[in-house]
């Protein structure tokens, strides 16, 4: 059951070890790393960080219980601060007990926000003068599991320039030719409609 910060209660798929799993399950009480825990009652810590699976490269996922700051920059520099504050050198970070419990909730969600507050606006630097920011999007998708991690991330700007106009409506050449070759090997002038379709 995840409660949110209004207090609203919400039941939840999730992953991990639960309490049935007490005294089992050694060998994966081993991949997670536990970075920091801090609270008066050692058996539910009121905040924790975790390293949900040690070994993982290039990437680390973790999951950190902490009261937020103002800005979420501010939170993560929060963590990071616990993490080395906590961190004893020359020692790997413990791993789950034998019956201690973790719960991720399973996350599958996508997400497309629109920058509206930067599109229309000109650019300044001369290369890109006096085009302007028509779209500018970003797509978010992230899964997170009992089998891992997975985020994709797709973002789009479209330019606008003053209006071009390229339309072949007199005679010109047409030629192909392979990509990387100095010489083509077919050229035509299309000086006239004879070989063009009709309307």
């Amino acid at each position: 059951v995840f409660t949110d910060a209004t207090g609203a209660e919400t039941e939840l798929r999730s992953f991990g070890l639960r309490s049935k799993d007490a005294n089992a399950h050694m060998e994966l009480r081993e991949q997670p790393a536990i970075l920091y825990t801090a609270g008066e009652n050692l058996s539910e810590p009121s905040e924790f960080i975790i390293d949900l699976d040690r070994n993982s490269a290039p990437s680390q996922i973790v999951a950190a219980m902490i009261e937020p700051e103002d800005t979420l920059e501010a939170t993560l520099e929060a963590v990071e601060a616990r993490i080395a504050e906590h961190r004893q050198p020359g020692q790997e970070p413990p791993g789950l007990g034998a019956s201690d419990r973790l719960l991720v909730p399973d996350m599958v969600w996508e997400i497309t926000h629109r920058f509206s507050e930067l599109e229309g606006r000109a650019f300044r630097n001369e290369p890109l003068e006096p085009q302007s920011l028509d779209i500018a999007e970003q797509d978010i998708a992230f899964r997170l599991d009992r089998s891992g991690a997975q985020l994709r991330s797709r973002a789009e700007a479209v330019l606008v320039s003053e209006l071009r106009v390229f339309v072949f409506d007199r005679p010109f050449l047409l030629y192909m030719k392979k990509r990387g070759a100095e010489t083509p090997y077919f050229v035509k002038w299309l000086g006239n409609a004879e070989l063009l379709n009709d309307w």
